[in-house]
């Protein structure tokens, strides 16, 4: 698909589903399968920032010669539309020193679900509930990872660990997601 000027690729409805999975600090070990993950519930509102620093490098005349590229910082948070008690306390207690994998479903976009796997993440142990909305925002910093990861979207199990039952990739074998590329965006065909 080649970046283009196209009516069919403006997402008018956010939201999706998002499903988190229990990991090491290095990823999943492989043999999670489906059921392991946690159905967040719909969100209604999504912000990915995906940030790197620069800094101007001028030449001896003062303009910029060049920028160098620093730290890169990968922070997710998804408005969820749902407060229960299972999931506040899941925001507030469980997530803390726990790593987790998150998959959403951003929706489709020119006739392709898009679908976000990113394999180590931290959730920040946090929720605020605002009367009349009522809806808590997961917040999670996505962490490097060292070597490859691969995400089984058959549903066959093997090697690596699946992804949820609501993954729409089931004709793709694996999700790979190489060393220190810190998510991977699957386009499935609607």
């Amino acid at each position: 698909m080649a970046l283009a000027k196209e009516k069919s690729r403006i997402g008018k409805y956010g939201g999706g589903n998002l499903w988190v999975l229990a990991v090491t600090e290095a990823g999943p070990l492989g043999s999670e399968v489906s059921a392991n993950w946690l159905n967040m519930g719909y969100v209604e509102m999504t912000d990915i920032d995906d940030n790197t620093d620069t800094e101007s490098i001028p030449d001896e005349t003062g303009k910029e010669a060049t920028s160098l590229e620093g730290d890169r910082k990968v922070t997710c948070q998804w408005t969820l539309m749902q407060s229960d008690n299972e999931l506040i306390e899941f925001l507030n207690d469980t997530v803390r020193g726990n790593y987790y994998s998150i998959y959403w479903d951003g929706g489709a976009i020119d006739a392709f679900h898009q679908e976000w796997v990113f394999p180590i993440c931290k959730i920040k142990p946090a929720f605020k509930l605002t009367t009349g909305t009522r809806r808590p925002v997961m917040e999670a910093s996505v962490l490097s990872n060292e070597a490859a990861i691969s995400f089984d979207a058959s549903g066959t199990g093997g090697a690596n660990a699946e992804l949820p039952t609501a993954s729409y990739a089931t004709g793709v074998a694996a999700i790979a997601i190489a060393a220190d590329k810190m998510y991977e965006i699957q386009p499935t065909a609607v």
